[in-house]
């Protein structure tokens, strides 16, 4: 499809014939439409690539074959930050960012609709988190989440404790965005 094909309706761009001119659909919607979105997209057989995060809802049996968008990835360290995480036993994540008025009087600033902090800063960190120490289970343990702050521990099988603190700042002063690992600190 072209730029010059618009669609109002998903079901009507997948249920489209041009739809055989393309090879993969990308679901760039607020966060609470990915689900419904992502069920429709899989009904066409094509590739399916969705933004962070995928979900704002615990029922993930759907999601074989979704690819996901990793920012983070692009970082020119990720590599070493990477191996950094998964040899160190201590690890803390931060994300601190500003938001203005615009992003909170939008479906972003709606908890319902973005699933809130850990959804919309978190889920950046979380994905490194993964991808540096994959395939291993973990037990989320005192996580907080309440008035534009996520903070919690995760405790992976390896033994390794990681800290998280997400939060949306007020004014631009204060804003960072690291992982520490064993006391060393990586900008992301």
């Amino acid at each position: 499809m072209c730029s010059s094909d618009l669609f109002l309706d998903y079901r009507e761009a997948f249920a489209s014939p041009k739809m055989n001119n393309i090879d993969a659909i990308s679901i760039l919607t607020p966060n609470y439409l990915h689900a419904e979105h992502i069920r429709a997209a899989k009904l066409t057989g094509k590739k399916i690539i969705v933004e962070k995060p995928l979900t704002i809802f615990s029922e993930y049996d759907f999601l074989d074959g979704v690819y996901v968008v990793h920012q983070l990835h692009f970082n020119p360290r990720f590599n070493e930050i990477c191996l950094a995480i998964r040899n160190s036993k201590k690890i803390k994540l931060v994300m601190r960012a500003y938001r203005d008025s615009v992003f909170w009087n939008s479906w972003k600033g709606d908890e319902n609709k973005s699933g809130g902090v850990v959804f919309v800063l978190g889920s950046h960190i979380f994905d490194l988190l993964l991808s540096a120490i994959p395939n291993v289970a973990y037990k989320l343990i005192d996580i907080n989440d309440a008035n534009k702050k996520s903070t919690g521990r995760i405790l992976f099988d390896t033994g390794q404790e990681i800290e998280f603190i997400n939060e949306f700042l007020d004014s631009r002063d204060g804003q960072d965005r690291y992982v520490e690992c064993d006391g060393v600190k990586y900008q992301l």
